[in-house]
């Protein structure tokens, strides 16, 4: 017998949200499965709805953002952020995002802190960007030969691109900035992509991060209480 998927993604479908609880039902030995709207739907409708000139022209989306994708703020947090940024930009009788904010606890990260790892299934864009890559090969109505000769065509695009991209990881290592071990090891461990973005969180930790307090070492293992001076010093 198998289980229920953790977390299902999905866009705002009303069929999927009637679908997912009546599909993966709860029993003794496992829960319902969690339904996640996908962040990325969500706010790539954000120009639409608000207009160009708000998303684009000023500093609305950068200050949203920091509270829409953060998973490090607890839920009053997200809310507190969520009301000013509102308050500032004049938007607190604007329709579709009260709707956003009345189902936030169905796509916010703030609100899936809950689980493990919860925090990185947030959006289903990895699937649509091959749905947007494969669509640039194919059109409507194309026969059975032209599409099997457009989709040889797609992947040999790809395969070249994989190679282009090992070639470059092979031939030069990323710079290394701040003489940390664990900097050392990521080179090492991952591709050049996913390294500067562990590079971006290891300088955060290390200039942002201060030891609070070290407690008694047990079992070998010292705990330490950290405190993030970016994030109203909270303590971890």
């Amino acid at each position: 017998m198998g289980r229920n998927p953790v977390c299902i993604v999905t866009d705002q479908c009303a069929a999927m949200k009637q679908a997912i609880p009546n599909c993966f039902k709860a029993t003794d030995d496992f829960p319902t499965s969690r339904h996640r709207l996908c962040m990325w739907h969500i706010t790539e409708k954000f120009p639409t709805k608000l207009g160009n000139f708000l998303c684009k022209e000023t500093e609305f989306m950068e200050k949203i953002k920091k509270y829409l994708w953060s998973s490090v703020i607890e839920p009053d947090e997200f809310e507190q952020g969520w009301k000013e940024v509102i308050k500032e930009f004049k938007l607190e009788e604007h329709v579709w995002l009260s709707e956003m904010y009345d189902m936030r606890q169905s796509w916010i990260p703030a609100y899936f802190r809950d689980k493990p790892m919860y925090g990185f299934i947030r959006t289903t864009s990895s699937s649509e960007s091959e749905n947007y890559f494969f669509i640039q090969f194919h059109q409507c109505g194309s026969t059975l030969s032209e599409f099997y000769i457009r989709f040889e065509s797609a992947m040999d695009k790809q395969h070249n691109e994989t190679k282009r991209l090992n070639h470059e990881c092979a031939s030069a290592k990323p710079v290394t900035v701040s003489k940390l071990f664990l900097e050392d090891d990521a080179v090492e461990l991952y591709t050049r992509a996913i390294f500067y973005k562990i590079q971006e969180e290891i300088l955060a930790a290390r200039d942002d991060m201060r030891i609070q307090t070290i407690g008694p070492e047990i079992n070998g293992m010292k705990f330490y209480e950290m405190k993030d001076v970016k994030i109203k010093d909270r303590i971890f």
